[in-house]
């Protein structure tokens, strides 16, 4: 059994600067697409982007307006300067977010360590390899990138035909809230949370209809805690979407070696990458498969992070997709249990 750090120490303390106002959430759409995909927790994974751009380029060639928003954590694993630099330069071509890792990038000096403010049943042992692994990063980052990462919004309002999406990292508290994990989220009698040996979920069904309230978001897109958790509830007599895509650039269920992006769309059929997904009022909402080239991620991955780094012992078994987790558990359908009157 570990000992908890305490909520002060850096890696699980949350800085009150990454707080979102409650004004922020009813920011107004700055973008209006088709089709728009959600990318959290890219990772450094350049395979996993290569993937994301084709599906984006399949849905243009369909006549359709898209957008990619990478919403933070898009670097993490690539402390190499020429593979951070490809990063930057390759998500600044689209909307970019910040997580909290960039925000430790472009601020050394908030004492959160990587910035997770992961909670009590996260080992120590992972915090101090996650900070670690910041430490590392943060040497890397240079000043064009340090700069880009400062002028970094932390939330966008997008509308997908009549839908109101907000983007955030975290949740709409916190950009590193975890709120919306799939641990912490509905039901009561959640296998993860048995398995993690965690008693009580933080978030239920009134608190998530009053995020859909405080935002008048139709859709409430996230990710930031690496577990996805796609869950559709009511709030009154309209159907609403939680989309937690976990991670981009790492598998997310066991023997599924690909990421997961959120896809909200104005058409109703699923892609071929569609995972699995909801219709709600006038979108379709997807998690599709990143089904990215695994041996040409490995090499990138072992030529920076060898056996014995902090990285390899921290992530190398679930990069070989090895997860504790299944799809059925991520797709929650809350509509009969809701108690919104």
């Amino acid at each position: 059994m570990h000992t908890e750090a305490p909520n002060s120490s850096p890696g699980r303390v949350c800085p009150a600067c990454y707080a979102y106002p409650a004004s922020a959430l009813q920011a107004p759409a700055i973008l209006e697409v088709d089709t728009l995909y959600v990318a959290g927790g890219l990772y450094g994974n350049l395979e996993a982007l290569d993937t994301l751009e084709a599906l984006a380029r399949n849905d243009i060639r369909d006549g359709q307006k898209v957008s990619i928003v990478f919403n933070g954590d898009f670097h993490w694993f690539d402390a190499d300067v020429d593979w951070f630099m490809t990063v930057h330069e390759r998500t600044q071509q689209w909307i970019t977010l910040a997580g909290n890792v960039e925000l430790e990038l472009a601020d050394r000096n908030t004492g959160a360590g990587c910035g997770c403010a992961y909670p009590p049943h996260v080992s120590d042992r992972v915090v101090h390899r996650s900070n670690a692994i910041m430490q590392r990063l943060q040497g890397t980052v240079g000043p064009v990138g340090r700069t880009s990462l400062e002028r970094l919004p932390r939330l966008l309002a997008a509308q997908v035909g009549t839908a109101r999406v907000l983007i955030v990292h975290g949740d709409t508290r916190n950009i590193s809230g975890w709120r919306f994990a799939a641990e912490h989220l509905p039901p009561a009698d959640s296998p993860l949370r048995e398995r993690l040996g965690m008693t009580t979920a933080i978030t239920d069904l009134v608190s998530l209809q009053e995020d859909f309230k405080a935002s008048d978001a139709d859709v409430i897109a996230c990710s930031h805690t690496c577990l996805p958790a796609y869950c559709r509830l009511m709030t009154g007599s309209s159907e609403r979407i939680l989309a937690n895509n976990g991670a981009a650039g790492m598998p997310n269920f066991d023997g599924m070696v690909c990421g997961l992006a959120t896809r909200i769309s104005r058409t109703d059929t699923p892609p071929p990458s569609a995972l699995f997904g909801f219709t709600t009022g006038t979108v379709r909402c997807d998690a599709v498969k990143l089904e990215y080239d695994q041996p040409r991620w490995m090499k990138r991955f072992l030529g920076t992070w060898p056996e014995g780094s902090t990285a390899h012992s921290s992530y190398l078994t679930r990069l070989n997709g090895n997860v504790g987790y299944a799809p059925c558990e991520a797709l929650r359908d809350f509509r009969s249990a809701s108690t919104d009157t």
